[in-house]
């Protein structure tokens, strides 16, 4: 797969009903915020979805197959995302896909060259996903500022794992023009937050920050573990119009292809 087509499917989630783009980015609030806009949208009859047991039956977004330049292009005029700290997500991902027992360990676990059967420590995972080019990272743990596309597309807001709440109201205000109650999910939850003195040493932290060096400076999280929040909210408004022209492109090939 071309890594243009591999981005659209992995990161971009257009709106259905309205002008707007999530930058998908696991770990980091990514099912509460589609569950909050699913919650929204059917408060204002926009939609009829059911959200079962924490799943809902459809997405408010768009189906890969429905994408098309015309829509990618509506959904330029907002952009928004979540991001969270680096430790925490980091040890979120290993104590939620990694750990002995969960139910994609063993898959996971391929993917970073470990052998499926062996239950590997935190700091085993560490090293494994700091050996991979990022070509070959999971987007689960792969670099927040890769999936969120900086420097490619314009994101007019980011909002923090850390203050959810407060930000994704913003959010909301912003798409819908009104407050509306916020969705927070916990099916994927793993307390990673109030677990990191449990996981995180001298060598976690030194792993953590090699690997997400980018992610450190472009969302200003200190690298001290011990402060979650991050130090200031960041713009982004660089774009690449190679870029955006490489994904109206692939759209094009996607709606040939219907």
């Amino acid at each position: 797969m071309n890594p243009v087509k591999k981005r659209i499917l992995e990161n971009l989630r257009i709106s259905r009903n309205k002008s707007f783009i999530y930058l998908n980015n696991p770990k980091s609030a990514a099912t509460s915020v589609k569950n909050t806009l699913v919650n929204v949208e059917n408060d204002l009859g926009l939609t009829n979805i059911v959200i079962q047991a924490g799943r809902e039956l459809h997405n408010p977004y768009l189906e890969v197959f429905e994408y098309s330049p015309e829509s990618f292009k509506r959904g330029l005029n907002y952009c928004f995302s979540f991001v969270r700290n680096p430790y925490a997500r980091a040890l979120s991902v290993y104590l939620e896909k990694i750990e002995p027992g969960t139910d994609q360990g063993k898959e996971f676990r391929r993917a970073i060259n470990v052998d499926e059967r062996k239950n590997i420590t935190f700091h085993e995972f560490l090293h494994g996903i700091v050996s991979l080019p990022i070509e070959k990272d999971n987007i689960h743990w792969r670099s927040q500022s890769f999936n969120l596309m900086i420097g490619k597309l314009p994101i007019h807001f980011i909002g923090y794992v850390e203050s959810f709440e407060e930000d994704m109201s913003k959010v909301i205000q912003h798409i819908y023009g009104k407050p509306m109650p916020v969705t927070s999910y916990t099916r994927h939850s793993v307390s990673a937050n109030g677990r990191l003195h449990d996981y995180v040493d001298d060598e976690a932290i030194e792993l953590i920050k090699e690997k997400y060096e980018e992610d450190f400076d472009n969302f200003n999280y200190s690298t001290d573990y011990t402060i979650l929040s991050s130090l200031k909210k960041p713009e982004f408004i660089n774009v690449s119009k190679k870029w955006i022209n490489d994904v109206e492109m692939e759209l094009h090939s996607i709606t040939s292809d219907k």
